[in-house]
C-alpha cells in the first residue's frame, strides 16, 4: 500500500514556475545576431528561448502565406506587428473548437480555411509565430483577475469562476527599444499618449488606480469581441492585468515537448503562484485555455503522490540542493520506496546521485538498504527497524541528469509500508 497517496509533497523550488519581481529580468533587451537569432541578456536567470529564423516551419510559413508582403512598407517593429496582429484576426472568427489544435501556426491556419475557429491563445500563438518567421521577437503572455489557494481549487471548480484568464502577446519592437502588448483576439493596444505600452504597464495602471490614463487602440475585429463578453467591457479587462506570466519558451516548433518556464510577475499586488501544481511545464496542447494556477505560498505539490505517470515535477536548475519532503500519516516500518523518474524523448532521467532520508525520533537520518535500479524507477528497501514520520529525497549540487545535472526531477514517489493488508 502507497502511504502517501494523493498526499502533497513540500518541494524546495519549481522549474516550470518563476516568479519573478525584477523588471530587467522579464522585460530583457533582444539584439539580433549576424545569422537573425534572437540574443537576450544571459544574467536574467531565465530559459528563454525562441524560434531560429531558418526553423522549417517558419520558413514554410513565411512563404506560402507570403508574410514578407503584409509587412511589406512598414514603418517599423511596431507597424509589422499590428500589421500581423490583423492578418491573423481576419483569418477565422472567436469560436470554440472540436480538437485543440497542436501549438503550430500552418496547421490552425489550414483549418481556419476550412471553417474552423479558435480562442485567443490559439490566435496568441499563430500571432508570436508569424512574428517570429518575419524575425520580430515575440512572446506569448497569460493574463489572471485572480487565482485560488491552490491549482486544485480551480480544478474543482464548476459554473461561472472568478478565476478567468486571458491570452495576449508582446514583441520586441527595436523602434520603440522596448516589449509592447498585442491582443490578436481582441485585436488592440494600449497606450497612455504617446507611449504603446507593455503588459506590465498596465498591469501598473491597473492596480495602482491609474487605468484611466489608457487608452485602447482598437482595430477591425475588435467590435465582435466587444459584442461577445457584453455585458463586461474592454475597459473593465483591465482587472485580467492583475496576474501576468510570460512563456519564456516560444519555440513549440523545433521543440515541441519542452519543458517550458513560464515567468509571473510578483509585486504587492501579485503574490507569488504556481502553475498546475508544481508542473514541470513539458507542453502538451491544453496547457493554456485554461490553465490551472494557484497561490505558491504554501510550497507543496500534489503531482507526486496522484499515480499519473505522464507528468512530473522538476526543481530550478539553480546549483543548490534541491528536495522533496513527504510526511506519511503515520509514522509506519517502510518496507519500499519508490522512485518514478519522467520520461523525456523516450528517455527516463534518473538521478546520478542522491540521498534518501527518513525523519526518526525528530532527527533526519540516511536511509539504507538495498537499491535497485531499472528503466523509470528506483526502488530502496529500507534497512532500518526503526518508524520513520516523514521521508527526503535530497540531490546535492550536480546530482542530477548529466543531461539537467543540477536538476532534480521526478514523475512520482511511493512509500509502502511492510503491513499486512487488512
Amino acid at each position: 500500500m502507497n502511504l502517501i497517496r494523493d498526499q502533497l509533497v513540500g518541494i524546495d523550488s519549481c522549474y516550470g514556475t518563476v516568479n519573478c519581481g525584477r523588471e530587467e529580468d522579464l522585460y530583457p533587451p533582444v539584439a539580433r545576431s549576424a545569422d537573425g537569432r534572437f540574443r537576450l541578456p544571459a544574467d536574467t536567470g531565465i530559459d528563454w528561448r525562441f524560434e531560429a529564423p531558418d526553423t522549417a516551419e517558419l520558413v514554410a510559413l513565411r512563404r506560402e502565406h507570403a508574410l514578407e508582403d503584409v509587412v511589406a512598407g512598414a514603418r517599423g517593429d511596431f507597424d509589422a506587428a499590428l500589421r500581423l496582429c490583423r492578418w491573423v484576426k481576419s483569418k477565422w472568427d472567436h469560436d470554440t473548437y472540436a480538437e485543440i489544435p497542436d501549438w503550430n501556426a500552418r496547421h490552425m491556419l489550414q483549418q481556419a480555411a476550412v471553417g474552423v475557429g479558435y480562442y485567443c491563445v490559439h490566435y496568441v500563438v499563430c500571432f508570436v509565430q508569424v512574428c517570429q518567421a518575419v524575425g520580430l521577437a515575440a512572446r506569448i503572455v497569460n493574463i489572471h483577475p485572480a487565482v485560488p489557494d491552490r491549482t486544485w481549487a480551480q480544478k474543482q471548480w464548476s459554473g461561472p469562476t472568478p478565476y478567468d484568464e486571458h491570452c495576449v502577446a508582446e514583441v520586441w519592437c527595436s523602434d520603440l527599444d522596448k516589449w509592447v502588448l498585442v491582443d490578436p483576439d481582441f485585436d488592440l493596444y494600449y497606450r497612455s499618449g504617446e507611449d504603446i505600452l507593455s503588459a506590465l504597464e498596465v498591469h501598473r495602471a491597473w492596480v495602482e488606480d491609474r487605468a484611466d490614463q489608457i487608452a485602447i487602440a482598437t482595430g477591425p475585429g475588435t467590435a465582435d469581441m466587444e459584442a461577445l463578453i457584453a455585458p463586461d467591457t474592454l475597459a473593465r479587462w483591465y482587472r485580467h492585468y492583475q496576474h501576468i506570466v510570460v512563456f519564456a519558451r516560444n519555440n513549440h516548433l523545433s521543440d515541441p515537448d519542452g519543458p517550458t518556464q513560464v515567468v509571473h510577475w510578483t509585486d504587492d499586488h501579485a503574490p507569488p503562484l504556481i502553475y498546475w501544481d508544481g508542473s514541470d511545464m513539458r507542453h502538451w496542447p491544453g496547457i493554456l485555455g485554461p490553465s490551472w494556477a494557484g497561490r505558491a505560498d504554501d510550497g507543496m505539490t500534489a503531482l507526486l503522490t496522484d499515480g499519473d505517470l505522464d507528468t512530473a515535477w522538476a526543481s530550478s536548475d539553480d546549483p543548490v540542493p534541491h528536495w522533496a519532503e513527504a510526511r506519511l500519516p503515520r509514522p509506519a516500518l517502510l518496507d519500499e520506496i519508490v522512485l518514478t523518474w519522467p520520461i523525456i524523448r523516450g528517455s527516463d532521467r534518473p538521478s546520478r546521485r542522491l540521498t534518501m532520508q527518513g525523519l526518526i525520533e525528530d532527527r533526519w537520518e540516511d536511509l539504507n538498504g538495498d537499491c535497485e535500479g531499472r528503466r523509470g524507477a528506483t526502488s530502496l528497501r529500507p534497512r532500518s527497524v526503526q518508524k520513520v514520520a516523514a521521508l527526503r529525497i535530497l540531490q546535492d549540487p550536480g546530482g542530477g541528469h548529466a543531461a539537467t545535472p543540477n536538476r532534480l526531477w521526478l514523475a512520482q514517489i511511493e512509500i509502502r509500508d511492510d503491513a499486512p493488508p487488512a
